[in-house]
């Protein structure tokens, strides 16, 4: 199954980044695509970035971090109301989910995936020398890891990593708040869009992705 994690610009010195990562049935992750937004106003550049992961890959689901502050409820709603239509196109499911631990903490379990190969990054992806970097930077201490910029493609890929595996009992802890499914998980969408056939094309590019360690 494939799931997207969506890191939201919170300053002026952050970007929006997306991250699409796909789940193999042998336990594989392979993070294959991404898209990174300075623009104060990333609808249009996601929406286009689902849409072409949509034509190329299984999506069942997109996750976006949920802010802190008080404009965090206003901000799920608009981008809830803001991907309806997608959902109803393509039938996923949107969830929010607001971190509970660390930058830190939340990278660890997929830094350690991908250092044990279980998890391989596609290094034509746009943001790999980004996150590369952040992997390497990302520090336990808050004050050290704000010498260096927001590490927006590693929290994309944190909440994609984190929460899809614990749905799928690879890891225990998500760093995320618990909550009840999305809101529309209860009530199955029908997709209005055929899914191209997937197999060996996708399948067999797995092969080629390599740990970043």
């Amino acid at each position: 199954y494939g799931v997207i994690g969506i890191d939201l610009a919170s300053t002026g010195d952050d970007s929006t980044v997306a991250t699409y990562m796909a789940h193999f049935d042998t336990g594989i992750n392979v993070i294959d695509d991404s898209v990174e937004s300075w623009s104060a106003f990333p609808e249009e550049e996601l929406v286009q970035f689902i849409e072409k992961t949509c034509g190329k890959h299984p999506l069942d689901l997109v996750l976006i971090e949920k802010g802190m502050g008080a404009d965090a409820d206003y901000s799920e709603r608009y981008w809830y109301t803001e991907l309806s239509d997608l959902m109803d196109i393509f039938g996923f499911q949107i969830d929010f989910r607001r971190p509970v631990t660390s930058k830190y903490a939340r990278a660890r379990p997929c830094a350690r995936s991908i250092r044990t190969g279980i998890t391989k990054i596609n290094e034509d992806l746009p943001t790999y020398r980004r996150l590369l970097e952040e992997y390497m930077y990302v520090h336990p201490d808050k004050q050290v890891l704000e010498q260096y910029p927001s590490p927006d493609a590693m929290d994309s890929v944190s909440i994609a990593f984190n929460l899809s595996n614990v749905m799928n009992g690879g890891i225990t802890s998500t760093g995320y708040e618990v909550k009840n499914p999305p809101k529309n998980a209860a009530k199955k969408r029908k997709r209005r869009y055929e899914r191209p056939v997937y197999g060996t094309s996708f399948t067999s590019r797995m092969n080629e992705y390599h740990p970043i360690y």
